[in-house]
């Protein structure tokens, strides 16, 4: 496996390519492998530290979807403290990602979208954050077309209301909850630092941002230096006590097409017109 360096609002994060060959659920011919996707995960309730998660390997579930691209499906919890006691987190995943059957299913947007649902099981607030991550065929100092999009709910268990929001303390205090990037490269961000969800008594809330969609204004640019292999989105939250929180974030993104295919559309445009008035 070969390590690949992301920059993070100026942090620099490792991220493990993983090169394993994806399983495939008993539905899906067994030529066809799923695309390569990882997760970078940490929980600031226990000493762990950054765990890598191959998702090819570490699924339970792995669907092959057609168009709708590959579908995986786990879960994991924290350690364990040494004096006993509950795991103080537990974390299901639904990861989605373009691969192969995908795009020979005419769709041309290579694309992740990540779906996580955390559980909190101590009595004060936790922060917690991914980086999913899959391998693309990739793009080359071109600009591509993008859009994302972010959403989060809170449920509270206890009957003390419940709060999903951005990391109040630490070194990393106040970065966005969502980040789109592109070969490792911030692209975009969403819910800027004081964005926060909150529930009340045994009460579920949720919100939610997009960009690049045609209620947005349609796709925005981004301009790709060198060779981009990878897209990832960077997902960080801070969920209160006894709480569960579920944040998915996505992130497409499209070749754009090229000044002359443009050129063309115009002219074969222009051309119909004129058939249609003759």
């Amino acid at each position: 496996m070969s390590a690949i360096c992301s920059c993070v609002n100026g942090k620099t994060t490792s991220v493990i390519a993983l090169t394993a060959v994806g399983m495939i659920s008993s539905s899906t011919m067994a030529s066809v492998t799923a695309p390569v996707v990882s997760m970078l995960w940490d929980a600031s309730g226990d000493s762990v530290g950054q765990q890598v998660y191959n998702m090819n390997s570490e699924s339970t579930e792995i669907n092959d979807l057609g168009v709708a691209g590959w579908q995986f499906l786990g879960g994991t919890s924290g350690a364990i403290p040494s004096g006993g006691g509950d795991s103080p987190w537990s974390m299901q995943w639904d990861i989605r990602a373009s691969g192969p059957s995908n795009v020979a299913g005419g769709s041309t947007a290579e694309f992740v979208n990540a779906n996580l649902a955390v559980t909190n099981n101590t009595g004060g607030f936790q922060t917690f954050w991914a980086l999913v991550t899959v391998n693309i065929a990739g793009f080359t100092n071109e600009t591509v077309n993008m859009r994302g999009s972010v959403s989060g709910t809170v449920t509270d268990l206890l009957g003390d209301g419940a709060i999903l929001r951005n990391q109040s303390a630490g070194p990393f205090a106040g970065d966005p909850m969502y980040q789109g990037l592109i070969g490792g490269v911030s692209a975009r961000t969403m819910w800027p630092n004081g964005t926060a969800v909150n529930a009340g008594a045994f009460g579920s809330n949720g919100d939610g941002d997009t960009f690049g969609f045609p209620g947005d204004g349609g796709f925005e640019s981004f301009n790709v230096v060198g060779s981009a292999t990878t897209i990832s989105v960077w997902l960080k939250v801070e969920l209160s006590g006894f709480d569960i929180g579920t944040t998915v974030g996505s992130l497409e993104v499209y070749a754009a097409p090229a000044p002359g295919a443009l050129a063309l559309l115009g002219l074969g445009g222009l051309v119909g017109s004129r058939r249609r008035r003759s």
